[in-house]
């Protein structure tokens, strides 16, 4: 990761800026959502993200250290997706985040039995942390 930083740095500008923008493995809450109303089915099991999370904090410090960035800001927002059922959750899962979302057979019963006690229109909401880190590119000034 640190090698694909370093060529990240060498296609920026001087002073250039990098975006780091992605979700935080954080066991991401599960809900059912009806009018007013949000019940918990319990929370996604995001574990297998955390080992990416941990290499690219690892090679961001890095670059720092090196003084190759400099970090100018972090914000965190939480990004809503929603969806009409449980088993469009779990397909669009299946299609998009395999390997990065484990969706326990525990809390997917609890999400249909949610599901099916729900009144009205109601979704399915998997609520992330999303990071955004900016970092300047550091130069030695001229003539140094």
């Amino acid at each position: 990761m640190v090698h694909a930083l370093e060529r990240i740095r060498g296609a920026l500008t001087p002073n250039g800026v990098l975006v780091d923008v992605r979700p935080v493995a954080a066991r991401w809450p599960l809900d059912i959502v009806t009018t007013g109303r949000a019940q918990s089915a319990g929370r996604v099991d995001d574990s297998p993200g955390r080992v990416d999370d941990r290499a690219a904090d690892r090679a961001l410090r890095t670059m720092e250290r090196r003084g190759l960035f400099r970090r100018i800001d972090q914000v965190t927002f939480p990004f809503a997706y929603l969806w009409d059922s449980v088993d469009e959750m779990s397909d669009y899962i299946a299609a998009n985040w395999e390997g990065s979302i484990v969706l326990p057979e525990r809390l997917l019963a609890r999400a249909r039995k949610l599901e099916r006690e729900a009144r009205g229109e109601r979704r399915v909401r998997i609520t992330m942390r999303v990071i955004i880190r900016t970092y300047a590119r550091k130069d030695e000034p001229r003539g140094a």
